[in-house]
């Protein structure tokens, strides 16, 4: 009867967020906003990344990741500062929302008509949704992010607005 012998080699326990394994030892990984420059176990050579990258993990990569483009001429805002450590979003510029789920482009905001205000306000990812003022109120502008207002409300700012010290002088 055969006997049969099994050596287990020692693989140790290394912090999957921050080392790797090579050759039985855990080895150092860079830390984010930076890439390998030279692979050395203990004493890895790590550089910054370069202006437009970023590096959110932990790594043993040579290279950053570029960040996106956000096209101005798509209606987007450019993030700045960018950052070295986290993937930039693009955005849309204030006034436009996505044109889809993909947010491939961004669309201007639905525009309100006098006589109706914006139920929603338009986000950088939601459009603008109207509707007819209610009896008492009105909006007299043509808007993606004007409200319906109550009629006192127009009052006081015609009022504001009288070269003179007292609204009575303006009551029937």
């Amino acid at each position: 009867m055969a006997t049969a012998l099994y050596m287990q080699r020692w693989v140790p326990y290394c912090d999957p967020e921050t080392q790797y394994e090579e050759e039985g030892q855990c080895c150092l990984m860079c830390k984010p906003g930076t890439s390998m420059s030279t692979k050395d176990c203990k004493n890895p050579r790590c550089q910054s990344c370069p202006d437009n990258h970023y590096q959110d993990k932990y790594t043993t990569e040579n290279k950053c990741l570029l960040q996106p483009y956000c096209d101005r001429n798509k209606n987007f805002e450019d993030p700045f500062p960018k950052s070295k450590t986290q993937k930039s979003i693009c955005e849309c510029k204030v006034g436009f929302h996505c044109s889809s789920k993909d947010c491939i482009t961004c669309v201007e905001h639905t525009v309100c008509q006098p006589g109706y205000g914006a139920k929603v306000i338009g986000t950088h990812i939601l459009d603008t949704e109207c509707e007819k003022c209610p009896d008492g109120t009105f909006n007299n502008n043509t808007s993606w992010d004007a409200h319906c207002r109550k009629w006192t409300e127009m009052f006081f700012l015609l009022c504001m607005n009288m070269p003179t010290n007292s609204p009575a002088e303006y009551l029937p």
